[in-house]
């Protein structure tokens, strides 16, 4: 099987996934161990690789890759017994 987004690196993958999660810049420099620039660089790539317009855009392709593709069945509790 394939893995989700082919198209990145694992690196780009992590910041595309910390930027899905609401991290600014600074925090996903900080946590990658890379400049500012550096992630900003990577974030004008990634549209790019993935064939889309923006960031948002990206952020969207990533999810429809990680999104099941199947809705597991819901877990119902016991019924309430009657006169219980």
């Amino acid at each position: 099987m394939e893995p989700p987004l082919p198209e990145l690196s694992d690196r780009e993958r992590s910041i595309l996934d910390q930027l899905a999660a609401g991290a600014p810049i600074a925090q996903i420099a900080r946590t990658l161990h890379l400049s500012e620039k550096s992630v900003r660089n990577y974030l004008t790539v990634i549209p790019r690789r993935l064939g889309v317009t923006d960031r948002t855009a990206s952020i969207a392709r990533t999810r429809s890759w990680t999104r099941p593709l199947t809705t597991p069945p819901a877990v119902l509790d016991d019924p309430p017994r009657q006169g219980a």
